[in-house]
């Protein structure tokens, strides 16, 4: 919301006369409803959660997916706006306008345990919506007027012809369905995934890049025929409505044609600019509370406000004018985003932005192709989809490319923040205004440096994260720029919340990862990362296929700050149990020691011990996620741990932690971290200490 405000002042203080009145007024309109906005998302009553409700609603909307699926948002008077899931084998999809009967089960969103995974419940309160919904049965009170059965009939006839178009692209159809259609429900999570790696997933949903490649045919068939503007306008505002019922009016959608047609229709890009934010805000309070538009809006803003000065510094560089303005663009809009990196999965450098530059310019001009590729297409063939399809191939491919040297960084905080108050300041044209802003951005660069300078002091040299896997075992280990990860939970778990978890520290590839032993909750994440090229190497104590073997002794250097050490097992020791026969390391880092046992029992624990082998260590991972024939008395007394983490799923049919093995943990005076009750376990150690955080608890 500041960053808009900003932007929002820069363009008051570069206006004159009545164009800076009528932003001034904007400005205020803004923070109205803002103010409106923030009030409205907290204000529906609190229900027990996991209560069955019975209640009248009306259908607000009904968007289709080309999975099958369609997502219905409702409002009723007790608990304001919902949202519900129709799959495409249930007998009874409402309509737009109608009032439904529902009764259903109401909860809060769940939290993130992890870092990086999807905040669903801060996403629906961005929306306005605080509670799931699980429909228990719904049926149709009071049909919908005739006019909105008719909206709903060409809505359902434009979807049948989305589905037809996509078909024309073949084995391409859940890309093009993405970049051409912002529909992502065809889009596999792997592909989703590379798209956020490389930067680049806002060419998953139609932007500003989409339609300025669509409109390419207006601007062919408007320029130079000697027309009158307010036709030139008209045509436009007409494409732009053909296209957005086309690709089914989604949020992205509707913003994007809303920003051109208001920016056609506007004596100047800025004045648009304006006008589409006040359009969407009017129409929805909420929206203001989206990433998604204040992104879409930052960047605009800043590529009005930024590119020309840019574009002709790099011009005079010696840069051709071309390349001067599509450079100018993408940085100007990076810029823009600044404030959102932090939040988001935005990283730098200097390859990613050479990959946004190609890949934006893939998808544009594949976006070009796609309007006259479709009507030919469907007029003579699929032969004619062939230059879209292309361009899909080869934005697909530059993404495999370029993934496993791909690298980057998430910028600090404090650095954006001081970066985007220094381009504000050099925005601001000479006046009073500039003069009383000299005061607080010292102060913003001062604190700025300041946390900088503390990071350099005191770097976190190893980041240990257990990563909530549910019912499995995952620990992260970074350090000195090398990853290591020991087990991935299961196949799923590897995918939804250890993938997460790399995209979030920047870990495009981890360098080794140990597989405990090979049961399902352990290395099943492990293959999962393995296949989608996020692993390097796999280690384990009875190897398979690509898989190295590890043996008792054998020592992994992560970095100088940190090695692992396994205990065992030996291939003399091997039981071919395979929990016994589990890899057991010690893991040392900055004078810390943490004991990993994967599913060892006690007849593994007591031979260790009888052996001599059991450190005294600092943290326990406690074996087979607290089994009750696990973590014997015997073996504490010789680890003795002043923390045991335990790597569980909430309510799990084993009944892990057993209650004995807790006591016994307990007895020994250790202290119990359970990830079911306290997600991911984030441990940083630096040259002052270790800092623990529980990311569930934030």
């Amino acid at each position: 919301m500041l960053s808009l405000c900003i932007a929002l002042l820069i363009a008051i203080g570069n206006g004159r006369g009545e164009k800076a009145r009528q932003c001034m007024l904007f400005t205020v309109g803004v923070l109205i409803v803002i103010t409106i906005s923030l009030f409205l998302a907290q204000g529906t009553e609190s229900v027990e959660d996991g209560s069955v409700s019975e209640f009248d609603a009306k259908v607000i909307s009904v968007e289709r997916t080309l999975d099958g699926r369609s997502s219905v948002t409702i409002k009723s008077r007790e608990y304001g706006k919902l949202r519900l899931t129709i799959f495409e084998n249930d007998p009874y999809v409402p309509e737009p306008g109608s009032v439904v009967y529902i009764k259903g089960r109401l909860s809060y969103p769940e939290s993130p345990r992890n870092p990086g995974e999807f905040d669903s419940g801060a996403y629906l309160k961005r929306l306005g919506i605080r509670y799931d919904l699980k429909v228990l049965s719904i049926s149709e009170v009071r049909e919908a007027a005739p006019f909105w059965q008719a909206i709903a009939r060409f809505d359902m006839f434009m979807f049948d012809i989305r589905d037809k178009t996509t078909d024309l692209f073949g084995d391409q159809k859940p890309l093009a369905a993405a970049i051409f259609l912002g529909d992502t429900s065809l889009t596999t999570k792997d592909v989703s995934s590379l798209f956020r790696r490389m930067g680049c997933s806002h060419l998953l949903a139609v932007s500003g890049t989409h339609f300025s490649g669509f409109l390419m045919l207006v601007a062919m068939l408007t320029e130079g025929k000697g027309r009158k503007k307010t036709r030139d306008k008209v045509i436009f505002v007409m494409f732009c409505i053909v296209l957005g019922s086309f690709t089914g009016w989604s949020k992205s959608v509707t913003r994007s044609a809303i920003m051109s047609s208001a920016t056609c229709c506007s004596k100047d890009s800025l004045s648009g600019m304006c006008l589409a934010a006040l359009i969407m805000m009017i129409a929805d309070p909420y929206s203001a509370l989206s990433y998604g538009f204040l992104m879409s809006f930052m960047s605009c803003f800043a590529i009005l406000l930024i590119s020309p000065k840019l574009n002709y510094r790099l011009w005079r560089l010696g840069l051709s004018k071309e390349t001067a303005q599509t450079v100018g663009v993408i940085l100007s809009a990076q810029l823009g985003m600044l404030p959102f990196g932090c939040v988001t999965s935005l990283r730098y450098g200097i390859l990613p932005f050479a990959v946004q530059i190609v890949s934006t310019f893939i998808a544009q001009t594949a976006c070009i192709f796609f309007v006259p590729s479709v009507i030919l297409g469907f007029v003579c063939g699929d032969a004619f989809a062939a230059p879209a399809k292309l361009m899909l191939i080869a934005l697909i491919n530059l993404m495999n490319t370029v993934a496993p040297v791909y690298s980057a960084f998430k910028l600090p905080r404090a650095i954006g923040i001081a970066i985007l108050a220094c381009v504000a300041y050099g925005l601001t044209p000479k006046s009073r205004l500039r003069e009383r802003l000299v005061l607080p951005l010292v102060a913003i660069l001062a604190l700025a440096c300041g946390s900088a300078l503390a990071a350099v002091l005191n770097p976190v040299r190893t980041r240990v994260i257990f990563i909530d896997v549910g019912q499995g075992d995952s620990c992260l280990i970074l350090s000195g720029g090398k990853s290591l990860l020991i087990d991935g939970g299961t196949y799923q778990a590897g995918r939804d919340h250890v993938s997460p978890v790399l995209d979030y520290y920047g870990v495009d590839q981890v360098d080794v990862a140990i597989a405990t032993h090979l049961d399902e909750d352990h290395s099943g994440g492990i293959r999962y990362l393995y296949e989608t090229g996020r692993i390097r190497q796999v280690v384990t104590s009875h190897a398979e296929g690509d898989m190295q073997e590890v043996q008792g002794g054998d020592e992994i250097r992560v970095s100088d700050d940190c090695t692992v050490t396994v205990i065992s097992p030996t291939p003399d020791e091997y039981t071919w149990d395979s929990n016994e026969d589990s890899v057991v390391c010690l893991v040392e880092t900055c004078g810390v020691s943490i004991l990993m046992t994967g599913d060892i029992g006690a007849p593994t624990e007591s031979a260790l011990v009888r052996a001599g082998r059991v450190p005294d260590v600092d943290i326990l991972k406690v074996a087979h996620h607290g089994s009750a024939y696990s973590t014997s008395d015997v073996f504490l007394d010789a680890c003795r741990p002043e923390i045991a983490v335990i790597s569980v799923g909430e309510q799990n049919e084993y009944g892990h932690p057993a209650p004995d093995t807790v006591g016994r943990i307990t007895e020994h005076g250790s202290a119990i971290y359970m990830t079911s009750r306290t997600g991911a376990i984030i441990l940083s150690f630096t040259d002052g200490g270790t800092d623990t955080e529980f990311y569930a608890y934030q």
